[in-house]
């Protein structure tokens, strides 16, 4: 995987995720959030993960281009050139899931939207180690968004009452 790909993967992802904390936890700062506001922070949220998700395209396209490189039963030889890539990719398939529906995708969602298969007979695969790993990625920055938001909440209650 070139250099330049695993960068764009990386730094979109993550102002993906500093927009998503951004959209998330600017409604918090109310200490009384409206129906209403509470409605546009989910189309904010929508139109975030809608227009990451054609970037997939073009990584599922880097994807095919990168496994007609690899021979065959070479994956695990070359497994370290990718597997962070594909870690990162797995949690943002993850994440944009659950943002949009408050589910956990499945390896088999993941892999599809990467452009990849599940099973390793079938070639280019996603590992369960990098889907679980993606997972675990996940956990952990639903926990830091909780914890962005309930502390911007206390610092602007703490700014308001002063």
């Amino acid at each position: 995987m070139s250099k330049f790909i695993r960068y764009k993967i990386l730094k979109n992802s993550k102002l993906f995720i500093r927009e998503i904390h951004t959209t998330i936890t600017a409604s918090s700062s109310d200490t009384k959030i409206s129906k209403n506001k509470k409605l546009q922070n989910i189309k904010n949220t929508s139109s975030l993960c809608a227009r990451l998700k054609p970037e997939f395209t073009t990584v599922a396209e880097d994807m095919k281009k990168l496994a007609a490189i690899i021979p065959p039963n070479q994956y695990y030889r070359f497994h370290d050139h990718w597997k962070t890539v594909m870690q990162k990719l797995s949690f943002l398939t993850a994440f944009i899931k659950y943002l949009e529906k408050e589910e956990l995708n499945t390896r088999e969602e993941a892999a599809k939207m990467v452009g990849v298969y599940t099973n390793r007979e079938e070639g280019f695969h996603m590992d369960l180690d990098d889907y679980l790993h993606g997972l675990l990625q996940l956990a952990s920055e639903l926990s830091r968004l909780a914890v962005n938001s309930v502390n911007r909440r206390r610092l602007w209650a703490a700014i308001t009452n002063s």
